[in-house]
């Protein structure tokens, strides 16, 4: 396992920003219990977060090798919906501490 993710880079991925390139949105990998993986929209770098019980907050992280650097191949879980909107989601979505949600759902006046 790779060090856990600081501070900061928690705060930007809580942001919704990929604290490496400052992309914003995220592509759902594998997940469970209350770890999630993603992987950023930009420049394809991965992280395994992990949230509270009772919010959408991140409170720890760390870094998972990308596919370039040997990292599993991932696929869109199936049934996942935009928390917002309820539509299924595509790859490009936004994670962040309001949750899980499509682009047009966060870029939308009140997103």
């Amino acid at each position: 396992m790779t060090a856990p993710l600081t501070d900061p880079e928690i705060d930007m991925i809580n942001a919704g920003h990929c604290p490496d390139c400052k992309h914003r949105g995220f592509v759902l990998g594998p997940r469970g219990g209350a770890a999630i993986n993603v992987e950023c929209g930009g420049c394809a770098n991965r992280f395994n977060i992990a949230c509270t019980s009772f919010s959408h907050t991140i409170v720890y992280g760390h870094r998972l090798p990308s596919l370039n650097q040997g990292g599993a191949s991932w696929h869109q879980p199936s049934g996942a919906v935009c928390e917002r909107c309820g539509k299924p989601l595509s790859s490009a979505i936004v994670v962040d501490a309001r949750g899980i949600v499509c682009l047009a759902c966060d870029s939308a006046p009140n997103g």
